[in-house]
């Protein structure tokens, strides 16, 4: 397969490398790059070990070098460049597969793939990600790429991760995450604020970000 691709040939070999693996009883694994990272890797540990509480929100974010993205604006949504890892990331957080997705994009550079995604990703135990990314990085940000990955340029990346009883973070460059104590629940909750409507707004299906948005 190898040689194939050296040689310019396109591969079509992954079903069948599927079902050899299975007949032979081995896994063959993707490589999603990230969970195999020390500070991503800290952060599984720490929801793990039950310190944060069970996961809420997750948040993602990945920008990269605005001059890196006529290499690929062409021929791959960035979806499937950048947002491929911290999906991956947020699955692997949230412990349950993902059941919904919304999204909407947006093209700045006139190339086919746009320029910028947000997404929100909701998993079966409830667990809310958004995942953002962005080839909008001007050339004059700080190189952050030294070390692990030899190239010019840069990727502003960082990860959120809110449980019950604590809270994670982590930008990519960082030595380690942030793991700030667990929260403590207040012995005397405040009263819930009332959401006046306006008169000549129609709340629509009682969404708080429509309410948001329209107030």
């Amino acid at each position: 397969m190898l040689e194939a691709i050296e040689a310019g040939r396109h591969v079509d070999q992954a079903m069948g490398i599927q079902a050899r693996a299975a007949g032979n009883g081995v896994h063959v694994v993707t490589g999603q790059i990230s969970r195999f990272g020390a500070a991503y890797q800290y952060i599984r540990d720490t929801l793990d070990a039950g310190e944060l509480g069970a996961p809420a929100n997750l948040r993602f974010r990945r920008d990269f070098s605005r001059s890196w993205f006529p290499t690929f604006g062409t021929r791959v949504h960035p979806v499937w460049e950048s947002g491929i890892h911290d999906i991956d990331l947020a699955v692997w957080y949230a412990g349950a597969p993902c059941r919904t997705v919304y999204a909407v994009q947006r093209g700045v550079s006139g190339l086919p793939n746009p320029d910028t995604f947000p997404a929100i990703l909701t998993s079966a135990n409830g667990v809310v990600a958004t995942v953002e990314s962005a080839s909008l990085v001007p050339d004059t940000a700080p190189q952050t790429l030294r070390g692990a990955l030899e190239l010019d340029g840069a990727i502003e990346a960082t990860v959120e991760v809110l449980g019950e009883r604590g809270t994670a973070a982590y930008r990519l460059g960082d030595h380690r995450p942030r793991v700030p104590r667990p929260l403590r629940r207040p012995s005397v909750l405040p009263r819930r604020a009332r959401l006046v409507t306006p008169p000549d707004i129609v709340a629509e299906g009682g969404g708080g970000t429509g309410a948001a948005v329209r107030r």
